[in-house]
Order: C-alpha cells, then sequence, then structure tokens
C-alpha cells in the first residue's frame, strides 16, 4: 500500500514539471516571435528619446512609453497610424510653421538619393599657375662717426622677386564657385610680413643681448675694483704704522733687560722703567701688535727662528726649550721671529 502511494506522488510531481516546462517553452516561443522596433520620439520640447517597443500603431507607443500629447500639440505620423520605415515620432506645437517643417520631413523620406544628384551638374576643377611679386626692401647700415648727423649707406638695393603660385579654381555649369588664389597670395603676403617682424626681433633681441653683457661684465668689473680698493684701504691701515712699531720693538727690548737687571724691585727707578713698559706694551696691543708665544711650543719655523740646540732629558724634541728674544706680529704679518733654542 505505501508503495502504491508513493508511485502516485512521483507522477504527480513528473506531471507538474512537464507542464511548468511546457509553460516556459511557449512563453519563449511567443518572445522570440515578438519584433523589438527601435524608435525615436522627438518630443516638442526639441529632447528626444530612443525606446525599444515590440509595437507598431503610434498611439500604443505612446501610451507605452506614458506620453501624453496635449490639445495644442501634433503627432506625425498621426496617432491612429503605424509606425513609418524612419522609426521617428515627432510632436510639435500645432502651428503652420512646424506642420510644414514635419511635412517637409515627411515627404523628403520619398525623395530618392538619385533624385538629388540629378539636379547638379559635374564640377570642374582646374590648376592655375601664376608668377606674384614678393618685394624686398633696401638694407642700410648706420655709418655715422659719433656725430650728431646720421649717414645711412646703403648696403643692398631692394629688388622685387618673382614667386610661382599654384591655386585651384572650380567651375559648375561653367561658373566660377571657388577660387584659392587669394588664399594663397594672402598667405604668402602674411608670412612675408611676419617673416620680416621676426627678423627684427631678432635683430632687437641680439642687440639687448650685446647691451645685457656688456652691462654684467661693466658691473662685475666695477664690483671687483671696489673689493680690490677695500682690501688696499684694509692693508694700508693695518701696515702704515709697520716702520714705527719695527724701530720701537728694541727698545722695548732694551726696556725688558732694564727691567731684568734691577734687583731692587720697590726702587722708584725700577716702578718707573715697568709703568712706561705696560704703557708701550698696550699702545702697541691697540694697533694690533701681538707677542709670539714660543715657550714649550711647537717649533714653528714660520714665527720661530732657532739658533741654538740641545739635548734636554724629559723634553721631546723640536720643542723650544728657551727664548732668546722675544718675536712680535701685526695682525697675521710677523714684524721679528722669536729667538729661540730648541730640543734635539
Amino acid at each position: 500500500m505505501k508503495n502504491d502511494e508513493k508511485a502516485s506522488i512521483s507522477l504527480k510531481r513528473i506531471i507538474a514539471i512537464s507542464l511548468i516546462f511546457l509553460f516556459l517553452t511557449s512563453i519563449a516561443v511567443v518572445a522570440g516571435n515578438v519584433k523589438l522596433n527601435s524608435v525615436k520620439i522627438i518630443l516638442s520640447s526639441g529632447y528626444e528619446m530612443n525606446v525599444l517597443s515590440s509595437k507598431t500603431k503610434i498611439s500604443e507607443i505612446l501610451d507605452e512609453n506614458h506620453i501624453i500629447i496635449l490639445e495644442d500639440e501634433k503627432v506625425i505620423p498621426s496617432l491612429d497610424e503605424e509606425l513609418s520605415s524612419n522609426n521617428t515620432i515627432k510632436i510639435f506645437k500645432n502651428t503652420d510653421e512646424e506642420v510644414e517643417i514635419a511635412t517637409e520631413i515627411e515627404c523628403s523620406e520619398n525623395i530618392k538619393t538619385e533624385d538629388i544628384l540629378k539636379n547638379y551638374e559635374q564640377i570642374i576643377e582646374k590648376i592655375v599657375t601664376v608668377e606674384v611679386k614678393i618685394p624686398y626692401e633696401t638694407i642700410t647700415k648706420d655709418v655715422s662717426t659719433g656725430s650728431g648727423t646720421k649717414q645711412d649707406r646703403i648696403i643692398q638695393n631692394g629688388v622685387d622677386g618673382l614667386k610661382k603660385v599654384t591655386y585651384k579654381i572650380k567651375y559648375q555649369n561653367d561658373v566660377e564657385i571657388e577660387n584659392s588664389s587669394e588664399e594663397n597670395v594672402t598667405d604668402i603676403n602674411s608670412k612675408l610680413e611676419e617673416k620680416k617682424i621676426n627678423d627684427k626681433m631678432e635683430e632687437l633681441q641680439k642687440q639687448i643681448d650685446e647691451k645685457d653683457d656688456k652691462y654684467k661684465r661693466l658691473q662685475a668689473e666695477y664690483s671687483n675694483y671696489m673689493r680690490r680698493t677695500q682690501q688696499e684701504k684694509e692693508t694700508i691701515g693695518l701696515f702704515a704704522n709697520e716702520k714705527i712699531i719695527n724701530e720701537l720693538l728694541p727698545v722695548l727690548d732694551s726696556m725688558e733687560r732694564a727691567i731684568d737687571a734691577c734687583t731692587d724691585k720697590e726702587d722708584d727707578m725700577y716702578k718707573g722703567i715697568e709703568l712706561v713698559h705696560k704703557q708701550l706694551i698696550g699702545c702697541l696691543q691697540k694697533f694690533g701688535v701681538e707677542e709670539i708665544q714660543a715657550l714649550d711650543e711647537e717649533f714653528n719655523p714660520h714665527l720661530h727662528l732657532a739658533v741654538m740646540q740641545e739635548n734636554v732629558e724629559d723634553v721631546e724634541p723640536n720643542k723650544v726649550i728657551m727664548v732668546m728674544q722675544k718675536g712680535y706680529k701685526l695682525k697675521t704679518k710677523v714684524l721679528r721671529p722669536a729667538m729661540v733654542k730648541v730640543s734635539c
């Protein structure tokens, strides 16, 4: 009993699936037989829209796309007509001018291309060559030698040249309908004028560049001159008193030897010499005179003058172990090297 029920249920399912399949197949066959048209609808506002429709009647196509025709509007083709071969529906305001335009558009569909071409005769094209004068200006040069009156000398006389120009002329029914000669001549003249302007601009630019280069060179020379002058002034101001300072150095040495020779530090003579020595040192320092440091320094041949050598224990070689005469320098210039004894 259970087996019979299962067989009955399976049979019902097969029948239901078969009916569904037949229904879908019939729908596909119907859809395949329906032809879709691409329709162009031009509204009265000028807006154009393209739609797909299986309808062929104008009213049905408009209803399908929810387009309502107002009382003052007209449709071509009319609402009762079928869609024409150009698949175009035009909606416009119901005025005489637009009705006439729309009628002409509708009527033009029936005109063939062959009928239009019959109204035109063959266009004949001819190629013509003419000679056109090309003006050349006289070239002059200013030969004045600084005088107030300008003197020009002719370098090259201007001679008009000739240029062959080829252009086309088109005729129809023996009537000239197109001529490119004026355009070519105008183009040549414009190119000549442009060349003259460009040449003049290049000449002026060259003169500007030359003057600019001359100005820059003059400016650089002036800057170098001012720098050299400033350096010379500084050097002259720095070493103007070099000669008198060299004459004062032996006096300074004598005063230092006198101070070293005094045994009584409380003596008025000693105090007077020491005071004058300090004043002299201070005066020389104001003019840039400095004492060269030598004792316990590394021997420097540019600052020191070695007059003796001695081997000293616990002292590195080439060290200054005694200053026999002080050395002085004016800023960076050595006035007198220090006379020293060097270890070896």
